[in-house]
This record gives C-alpha cells, sequence and structure tokens, in this order.
C-alpha cells in the first residue's frame, strides 16, 4: 500500500523465487502497483526487462583456494563393511525402473546410508547392529573413522596457528560429535535442532555465531550446510572451512563456501577449503 507513493522502487534479493514464478507475484506489485500482476505465470516475462543481477565473479573477491583433497583410507572393518553396504546398492540397481518413484525413493535410502557410514561409521551402527552385529561391534571399536580424525586433526594444527575453523558435515550427529571432540579448543555448532533468537543467548544460533566472532577463545565452529549454508556471514574472522563430507546438493556446497568467502574481504586475504575423503 506504500508503494504508490514511491517515485522510484528498487528491490534487492537473493534468490528471488525460492519456490516457483508465484514468488515473484508479490516483488513486481510492491514496484507497479498501479498495474499488478494477477496470473503468476506471468510474473517471469514481467520481470525480464526490469530485472539486473550482480554474479559474483564482478564482485573482485580474493582466490578461493580449494585444496586437493586429502585422502584418508578405510580402516579395516569399516573397509570390509563398505563392500557389504556397496552390495545392497548393486543389488537394489540391478532392479532399475526409473519410472518408479518408490523405487527411486528406495534407492536413495542405501546410498544415503553410505554417505553417512563414509563420513563417520557411527551413525550407522544401529542398522548394522541389526544386519552384522559381529561386525557392527568391531566397527564401534575403531571409532568415529578415519575422516572424522583427520578433520579434528586438520583443525587442531589450523588453529594451532592462529586460525578459526569452520567445519562443515550434513548429518546432525556428526556436527555434535565433532564439536564435543575439539571442546577443548572452544568449539559451537549449528544445525537444524538449533533454534534461532537472541544473539546474546549462546543457546541460540545467533548467540552460537556473536560468539565464534567475537570470543578469541572460540575457535570452532562445526555447522550442516542445510541450516548454515545461507545466511550467516564468517568472513571477517575465519578463512578455513573443513567439509568431512558432501551430498548430492550442488547448491548448499557452493552456498556454504560463501559463508567465509563474501565481499569485504582485503585484496590478499586466501580463503581455503579443505575436502577430505
Amino acid at each position: 500500500r506504500l508503494a504508490i507513493h514511491a517515485s522510484d522502487k528498487v528491490i534487492m534479493t537473493g534468490t528471488p523465487m525460492p519456490q516457483s514464478e508465484g514468488d515473484l507475484v508479490s516483488q513486481y506489485n510492491a514496484i507497479y502497483p498501479e498495474n499488478p500482476i494477477m496470473d503468476e505465470y506471468e510474473a517471469v516475462e514481467r520481470f525480464k526487462p526490469i530485472f539486473v543481477r550482480t554474479p559474483k565473479s564482478r564482485l573482485q573477491l580474493p582466490e578461493l583456494i580449494i585444496n586437493d583433497p586429502i585422502k584418508v583410507d578405510m580402516n579395516p572393518v569399516q573397509g570390509e563393511i563398505y563392500q557389504l553396504l556397496i552390495g545392497e546398492i548393486c543389488n537394489l540397481y540391478s532392479e532399475l525402473n526409473l519410472s518408479s518413484r518408490s523405487y527411486l525413493r528406495d534407492l536413495g535410502k542405501p546410498i544415503l546410508r553410505l554417505l553417512m557410514f563414509l563420513s563417520n561409521p557411527s551413525l550407522v551402527k544401529d542398522y548394522l547392529m541389526e544386519k552384522e552385529p559381529r561386525l557392527a561391534s568391531s566397527l564401534i571399536e575403531e571409532g568415529y573413522g578415519p575422516k572424522v580424525e583427520k578433520a579434528c586433526e586438520l583443525a587442531r594444527e589450523l588453529v594451532a596457528k592462529g586460525e578459526k575453523v569452520l567445519i562443515w558435515s550434513s548429518f546432525r550427529d556428526n556436527v555434535e560429535i565433532v564439536a564435543d571432540l575439539l571442546d577443548d579448543l572452544g568449539s559451537e555448532y549449528i544445525h537444524g535442532g538449533v533454534k534461532t533468537g537472541n544473539e546474546e543467548d549462546i543457546f541460540y544460533r545467533e548467540g552460537k555465531i556473536k560468539k565464534f566472532k567475537e570470543d578469541k577463545n572460540t575457535n570452532i565452529l562445526v555447522a550442516n550446510p542445510a541450516t548454515a549454508g545461507e545466511g550467516i556471514s564468517l568472513h571477517m574472522v575465519c578463512h578455513n572451512a573443513i567439509y568431512i563430507d558432501r551430498t548430492f546438493n550442488a547448491a548448499q556446497y557452493i552456498q556454504s563456501q560463501d559463508r567465509i568467502h563474501r565481499i569485504g574481504l582485503p585484496p590478499d586475504q586466501k580463503t581455503n577449503i579443505h575436502l577430505i575423503q
């Protein structure tokens, strides 16, 4: 209702239509209230003449260094169980039916389980106890697996050099496990179970972020890309991100990189991405 009184109007957005063309309707109608969109399918065509995008390449940011992957070997029992999990996927794949949604959902479950297992074998211990109790017991004795161990080792090396470190894992339990393992370095974590709220309260997401930014004794932030991959800026205090695992969601991976590689960095600042495979 205020739009009719303004002679000039600009709408700034991150993702202008995150769900559908319908997301553009209210934006367009705020700019042109005298000629509103009544049909959401018109929205894209109406926007084309007035839409301008600034790509990241035009921001003249310093280099983002994606280091060669750090490769680790599976522990013995982990390697044995890996072959079993691969076998499950191969059996499902042999019955491939791309026209069946239920089939594709069924195929997704063991693939996600495999990603969890490679990230931290303990994440699937309950499933394995039902399938292979003997191997599962031996697996638990091997600990949290080489990827978590390497991530913690690298984080400790970076903190010893005076750096703050952002660690990413796609799995909620893993986020808490890694934060607990690095508690002596001053660690906080963010995942979907951490509510948004007062930045003065460390039990809320905003409070944890503020503490990571401002407290010199809080050196580690462990986060889930699905929750913290957008909407937070850590680039002024943190220049190292470690990825324990990644999913097939490329957008979350790219957006999570942008938490520490954003406009405002000095031209000589190096930002490092560390991938563990």
